[in-house]
């Protein structure tokens, strides 16, 4: 289940509807633990340079709270965790 997370309709509309944007792109992301990161921003590099204690992982910030930790088992409690830093 924890592979739907990633293609799941509904967890990128809310995505797209609830995370910050620059210019007209949402400010979240999927990366492979072994992604390539020179073209994205400093703040992504910072966040994949991150100790992780097992993968799948998340990380959520809301610019006050956050949480990083194993990724949820579904889309539903995935979106559940998402709600918990913002958004409805």
């Amino acid at each position: 289940e924890q592979s739907t997370i990633i293609t799941s309709t509904k967890m990128r509309e809310y995505l797209n509807s609830n995370c910050i944007k620059i210019g007209n792109t949402p400010e979240y992301r999927f990366f492979d633990k072994d992604a390539q990161l020179e073209n994205e921003s400093q703040i992504w590099r910072d966040v994949m340079a991150r100790p992780r204690q097992s993968l799948p992982w998340i990380i959520i910030g809301n610019g006050k709270d956050g949480f990083e930790g194993p990724l949820p088992k579904n889309v539903d409690e995935t979106l559940a965790l998402l709600r918990m830093f913002g958004g409805q």
